[in-house]
């Protein structure tokens, strides 16, 4: 997974269309790009168009992953949505600002609930969590390992500069510490990273080096809220054709010896640049 397009869920128009934009995964909104009172529409809107949604994707043979963020536990709407969720066949939430192990539990605690209710298989629906804060960033490690609904991290670059004082568009060196940490817990537990958002639809350039940067530090992707950084996004983080044919020489070179060391064209090879070329060979990032 690449890229996640951010949806609005209260509007069928940019919701029903969503998908046929190039990004790997789409993210329905019932967060930030709702206000409050049209929360409740949203959320009965993501109930009855998910199932439409879903059917018209198949019928294109669109392969395009679906997921909802939904509100933060700090908020009277999360429980509601969790439940509009798994009424609407969803299996995957991205949850906003999530800090502790504890918040992971919670949540967990309550899908457990829900489950049983609508007697869908233990464990049913995964957590991508949202980290926004500096307490969020330090418990990352902690926060992997709290469930095994866990399989994503999302960057929320936003909030973690407002934290800090920080201006978004400034912030590329103070945002490799946050960078490093969430792609290192992701790596440690098995889990995939996407990166934070670049909100600047204006600066093109400055979306290509902010997800160059971001790759670089170990993301497999990034989200984005226009469909005109989706091929931005896919392109960064796709490995090259130079790349394919180094991994294809390596493997090519491991397969034929038994040695544990060798050498292909000039590059020592040994057990972990083998299993980096049989990621990309497997059309995995990083």
């Amino acid at each position: 997974m690449r890229s996640w397009l951010y949806t609005p869920a209260n509007t069928p128009s940019r919701m029903i269309n969503a998908g046929i934009y190039g990004s790997d995964g789409v993210v329905f909104d019932l967060e930030d790009s709702i206000a409050p009172d049209q929360k409740d529409e949203a959320r009965f809107l993501l109930e009855e168009m998910l199932g439409v949604i879903k059917a018209d994707l198949q019928r294109q043979g669109i392969l395009c992953r679906l997921a909802v963020r939904i509100n933060g536990l700090d908020t009277a709407w999360w429980q509601a949505d969790l439940s509009a969720c798994l009424h609407a066949g969803v299996q995957l939430v991205r949850v906003p600002k999530v800090e502790s192990q504890a918040d992971v539990h919670r949540i967990s605690a309550y899908l457990d609930q829900l489950e049983a209710e609508l007697m869908l298989p233990p464990g049913t629906t995964k957590i991508q969590a949202l980290l926004e804060t500096p307490l969020a960033v330090e418990h990352a490690f902690l926060i992997a390992s709290a469930s095994a609904r866990i399989v994503a991290f999302s960057f929320g670059a936003e909030d973690y500069c407002a934290a800090l004082g920080l201006r978004r568009k400034e912030a590329s060196l103070a945002l490799d510490y946050p960078r490093s940490r969430i792609a290192s817990a992701a790596a440690a537990f098995g889990l995939e990273a996407y990166d934070s958002v670049w909100g600047f639809l204006d600066d093109q350039a400055g979306l290509i080096e902010d997800a160059k940067r971001s790759r670089s530090l170990g993301f497999c992707g990034k989200s984005v809220i226009h469909p005109n950084q989706i091929n931005v996004i896919n392109e960064v983080f796709s490995f090259s054709a130079q790349e394919v044919e180094e991994a294809k020489r390596i493997v090519e070179a491991a397969e034929g010896t038994t040695s544990g060391v060798l050498s292909a064209k000039g590059r020592m090879v040994d057990k972990p640049v083998v299993l980096w070329a049989r990621r990309v060979l497997e059309g995995r990032t990083q």
